[in-house]
């Protein structure tokens, strides 16, 4: 299996102790347009849909609707999930085959937003970003 390189985004909060906000992970990013009706969070998909696989989501303690920043793609929410054998990618959704065909494979890098900032609309960036690199 691939080594996966991650890296915890850290902020200083403002009584001065830091806490973790994100996690960065570079990871291979494909496309996919199943014209299945439902996801498995239960929603209808659409191009803010994207998908990880088992392993990732236990690894990185996902939770459906949680804020995904993709480089070079934008924002997305983890609302699928991708079949057990793949271990080191994300999956975007679009609803054109030639479109995902066109989008092919890249490797980019991932930012996983934790839950409360998920839930408070917080968006990368920002004064005090310190990363830790973590070998997996």
């Amino acid at each position: 299996m691939n080594k996966l390189i991650f890296a915890l985004v850290i902020l200083l909060n403002a009584a001065g102790t830091a806490e973790a906000q994100a996690v960065r992970i570079k990871l291979s990013v494909t496309a996919y347009c199943e014209y299945q009706q439902v996801t498995a969070s239960g929603t209808k998909p659409d191009k803010s849909t994207v998908a990880f696989p088992p392993y990732l989501i236990k690894k990185l303690g996902l939770k459906y609707g949680q804020l995904i920043h993709i480089e070079g793609v934008g924002y997305r929410r983890f609302q699928d999930k991708m079949h057990k054998r793949w271990t080191d990618r994300c999956d975007i959704w679009n609803e054109s085959k030639k479109w995902c065909l066109f989008f092919g494979k890249k490797e980019r890098m991932v930012t996983v937003f934790n839950r409360s900032m998920t839930e408070n609309g917080w968006h990368e960036g920002g004064s005090g970003t310190r990363v830790l690199l973590i070998d997996d």
